[in-house]
């Protein structure tokens, strides 16, 4: 039942903004000033745009009790995964037809916030001709997660870091390859970075007996 409660609070809110607008531009029409009116209506729906980017409104008003109702909100397709660190949480989750998010969910006294653009910040990256990985994190919070996906040979995957930070990992297929005659899979793996003193990070992704070895250099939390 949360699921659809929450998820049925996000809908009453975005048909309540539709109507608001509908209304304005209704104004804007019969107004024998249309030109200023509509200039307005403009520059309305783009600065609500542009602040519900950085700051999603209903933080104003609402927050979470656990990462998993704010889930239950924002989601609307798969979710992946969710990993929770001691002042915010990463969330991992698909849309319609196959993209992937990852938004980080500040955490404070009072429960936790919808993620934005503001609060997802890249530590590091490091990318090689095979996969892709980076160090996340919300600018001032202690958190660090990791973000990694590639291509696999087979259908399991194994990835560990030099902090022995504990990975949760989903494998997609792909389809299947008439040339190579085989499936294939996609995986996507993420965690919480274990706290450690280190300047260097090492990743290490074991793919049907093969491993591939990243380095993450000088990732500060600045």
């Amino acid at each position: 039942m949360e699921r659809k409660y929450f998820g049925m609070w996000n809908d009453i809110f975005l048909v309540v903004l539709s109507i608001i607008f509908f209304l304005l531009f209704f104004l804007c029409i019969k107004s024998k000033h249309r030109k200023p009116l509509f200039i307005l209506i403009v520059l309305l729906i783009s600065c609500y745009g542009f602040f519900a980017n950085i700051y999603p409104v209903e933080n104003l008003f609402y927050s979470f009790p656990t990462a998993e109702r704010a889930a239950d909100y924002i989601c609307s397709g798969e979710l992946l995964g969710i990993v929770e660190g001691t002042d915010s949480a990463l969330l991992v989750y698909t849309d319609p037809p196959n993209t992937i998010h990852t938004v980080i969910l500040p955490r404070s006294e009072g429960g936790y916030h919808l993620g934005s653009n503001s609060t997802r910040k890249e530590f590091a990256e490091n990318r090689d001709t095979k996969y892709f990985a980076q160090l996340l994190g919300c600018p001032g919070r202690e958190d660090r997660y990791w973000y990694i996906s590639g291509p696999l040979e087979g259908s399991s995957v194994t990835i560990a870091d030099s902090s022995g930070s504990a990975f949760v990992t989903s494998l997609r297929d792909i389809g299947y390859s008439s040339i190579e005659e085989k499936e294939l899979f996609h995986f996507i793996s993420f965690a919480l970075l274990n706290p450690t003193n280190d300047d260097t990070f090492h990743v290490t992704i074991t793919d049907t007996g093969e491993t591939t070895d990243l380095t993450f250099e000088d990732v500060s939390p600045g």
